[in-house]
């Protein structure tokens, strides 16, 4: 019974310092930027910008439009 109880505690343990890395590398991933500036420029007439962002994560739908409006908030 010891010895079963020692097991129990030890994959516990495990498991929760795999819990631990999980949420260590999810927050990593998290707090990089998704998007880079590559380059702005404007036309002729000077009432358009353009820019050209890096979406190096590959982003869809409203991920990448959350994406692209925190890019210009900030």
């Amino acid at each position: 019974m010891k010895k079963m109880l020692k097991h129990i505690i030890k994959i516990l343990s495990n498991l929760i310092t795999l819990f631990n890395n999980f949420l260590k590398i999810l927050e990593n991933l998290l707090a990089e930027d998704n998007l880079f500036l590559i380059r702005t420029s404007h036309l002729s007439l000077g009432r358009n910008k353009h820019f050209i962002l890096s979406n190096h994560k590959l982003l869809e739908s409203k991920d990448l439009f959350f994406q692209i409006y925190m890019f210009f908030v900030f």
